[in-house]
């Protein structure tokens, strides 16, 4: 599987999701969440793609300065739309493109820390970040809407899957 094809099935888990919820699902606060909903989850996630992508042609990303489309956690059917703008996208981009990452940390100034990075890795970054919401995601949707059904492999690392797999 190319690295393509991971962003692509791994977005593809946020759709399984995306088609059974009603808007008011998705908006709903939950408590398990810290009081966000699935749909910030969601937003959040699609945002760090669309910074990537958005961003790569200045050849810097941060991304502490994404859109924060409320639409992305407020409308599911606009948040699929996202997704497949996105996956409609990758394969255009230069997965070798030198970047720079600028990040802040300290709360009392803008000063950033920037390295030197890659498109690849970072969409690789992108992934693992994903599969880290979907775990939360995933314990949301238990609560939110117990009879969903899920892909057993829904939110968990593919690297845990294989160890699981080689255990058995």
């Amino acid at each position: 599987m190319n690295l393509i094809e991971v962003v692509v099935s791994t977005l593809s888990q946020v759709k399984v999701y995306l088609r059974q919820l009603s808007p008011s699902e998705y908006t709903r606060s939950l408590d398990l969440l810290s009081g966000a909903s699935i749909g910030q989850h969601t937003r959040h996630i699609l945002e760090f793609y669309d910074c990537l992508i958005s961003q790569k042609e200045n050849g810097e990303i941060n991304y502490d300065n994404r859109s924060r489309d409320y639409r992305m956690e407020s409308e599911p059917v606009f948040a699929a739309a996202v997704i497949d703008k996105i996956c409609q996208t990758l394969p255009t981009c230069e997965l070798d493109q030198l970047l720079t990452l600028a990040h802040g940390y300290d709360l009392e100034n803008e000063q950033l820390v920037q390295v030197q990075t890659t498109f690849a890795r970072e969409l690789l970054y992108n992934v693992e970040h994903a599969i880290h919401h979907l775990a939360m995601i995933k314990i949301g949707l238990k609560i939110l809407s117990p009879g969903m059904q899920l892909p057993a492999d829904f939110g968990v690392a593919p690297s845990t899957i294989r160890h699981k797999n080689r255990s058995k």
